[in-house]
């Protein structure tokens, strides 16, 4: 199985008060995330916007969505590390993602395929640079409405 360490970097643009968490509770229940995202509540408890997970990347989406409707607008960077790559090369993915208000968003995603720190590359490295695999999606960078993105992802 392909997992990852995930890290993220939460900047709300108000005030994050208790009962606005207890929403976030619930609707993260409603999408079975609750057990992916608990090291999120423990940030919160500690007034903190930054997290780190586990394997979270087929779900952030959701996760998403959830976040600006108990918080409403936000931006926030997620970074994705391959957990147990070989030693010549990892995969990382970046996400940047901006909504406001109104629910536009402004979403990024950045793959990188880093070498390791040999001077030559390796057959993995290359195989891998060649044959991009899942679950990564392509380079991208989209706008829209953050209900039709969830709707169509």
């Amino acid at each position: 199985m392909y997992r990852t360490l995930d890290t993220y970097n939460i900047k709300p643009a108000r005030l994050i008060h208790w009962h606005m968490v207890e929403k976030f509770n619930k609707l993260l229940e409603e999408q079975s995330l609750l057990a992916d995202y608990r090291e999120c509540f423990d940030a919160l408890s500690d007034g903190k916007f930054e997290f780190t997970a586990s394997c979270t990347y087929r779900n952030y989406k959701k996760f998403f969505l959830a976040f600006y409707q108990a918080f409403g607008p936000f931006s926030v960077e997620v970074s994705f590390n391959e957990d147990y790559h070989p030693d010549e090369c990892g995969y990382n993915t970046t996400v940047n993602f901006e909504v406001d208000e109104d629910g536009n968003y402004v979403f990024a995603l950045v793959n990188i395929l880093a070498a390791g720190e040999s001077e030559k590359t390796s057959q993995e490295y290359e195989k891998r640079r060649t044959n991009p695999q899942p679950p990564f999606e392509p380079n991208c960078k989209k706008e829209g409405k953050i209900h039709d993105w969830h709707d169509s992802s």
